[in-house]
């Protein structure tokens, strides 16, 4: 009987590999996994000592990305491979549109993320390659979305800064539009207000004076006798004509109001209740104001005059309302 051959080589090869267990489970774990796992748990402990929110959000594609190639499960994988038909057919669709949204956005977002899949084909490990094109398309996908959002609050930021722009052009020409004629016109064209109806019959006229404390506009009834005066206000909601009776009590408003059709001027008494309107009218002889009570009937009209003593207001009332 021979000695059993007790060579090296031999006892290497018959010996039980106890290791082999463990070996086996580190070959399920390679290194890009194991990588992958480290990255995510890196960020989450960075994201949790600095306590930076937008930290968080920018390194957002890189931990998505990080855990699919840690999990590397074969059914997330697929699916992310198969974005790639997806960006394909939207693509196609956005070709045929036109517009501006279709051009900067539509097409440069499907183009480019079909791009990155074809640019990572030659990444051999499927879930690495999958993990990969994650994290790129999201970090794309997140820029152009806040390209967007910038580009609307700017183009709304633009459309509220010209309406602004405009809203004061338009208070400023109707500022600047107003002549001295404008504003005896708005001041002359008022209805006799309830106080000094009795006071004041057909033919009362109105002129504009120069007083110590600016121009104003007085009333006079027929025989020449003053019986009220009107004087410019600046008011918390604009301008606005204040009334008052030859003893300085207040009688009545006016202020201008944009109708549905055209411009004119309400009147209120002393107590802030309408009790009438005037608009501008054309006529055969020229311009004249129409004159009607708080029920749209008329009571009267106002047109300009030349007098020897200069330019006054003559007011004359429908005859039905005379004695009103």
């Amino acid at each position: 009987m021979g000695l059993p051959n007790t060579s090296p080589n031999e006892e290497n090869v018959s010996a039980p590999t106890a290791g082999k267990p463990i070996l086996a489970k580190m070959g399920a774990w390679p290194i890009y996994r194991i990588s992958a796992a480290i990255l995510v748990l890196a960020i989450v402990i960075l994201v949790y000592v600095l306590k930076v929110p937008s930290l968080a959000l920018f390194l957002a594609p890189i931990v998505l990305g990080s855990l699919l190639v840690a999990m590397s499960a074969d059914r997330l994988t697929n699916a992310v491979d198969r974005w790639e038909a997806t960006f394909e057919s939207r693509g196609d669709r956005a070709a045929t549109k036109e517009g501006k949204f279709a051009r900067y956005f539509s097409r440069p977002l499907w183009a480019r993320s079909r791009a990155m899949w074809r640019k990572t084909e030659n990444v051999a490990n499927p879930h690495f390659r999958a993990g990969l094109r994650l994290a790129a398309v999201t970090y794309y996908f997140g820029l152009m979305i806040a390209i967007l959002a910038m580009v609307a609050y700017v183009a709304v930021a633009v459309i509220i800064f010209l309406a602004f722009i405009l809203l004061a052009l338009w208070l400023l020409g109707k500022y600047l539009g107003r002549d001295d004629d404008d504003e005896v016109r708005t001041v002359a064209y008022q209805p006799s207000p309830p106080a000094v109806k009795a006071t004041r019959p057909i033919g009362a006229t109105s002129r504009k004076v120069q007083g110590v404390l600016g121009e104003r506009v007085d009333h006079y009834d027929k025989n020449g006798q003053k019986i009220a005066e009107s004087h410019q206000r600046q008011g918390v909601f604009g301008n606005y004509v204040e009334t008052l009776d030859k003893s300085g009590n207040k009688i009545g408003e006016s202020r201008e109001r944009d109708g549905v059709f055209e411009e004119y001027v309400e009147h209120t008494d002393e107590h802030s209740e309408k009790i009438g309107e005037t608009r501008q009218r054309e006529g055969v002889f020229g311009p004249y104001a129409e004159h009607t009570d708080e029920h749209g009937q008329k009571i009267g009209e106002s047109r300009e005059r030349h007098g020897v003593f200069g330019d006054y207001t003559q007011h004359e009332r429908e005859k039905n309302k005379e004695n009103g």
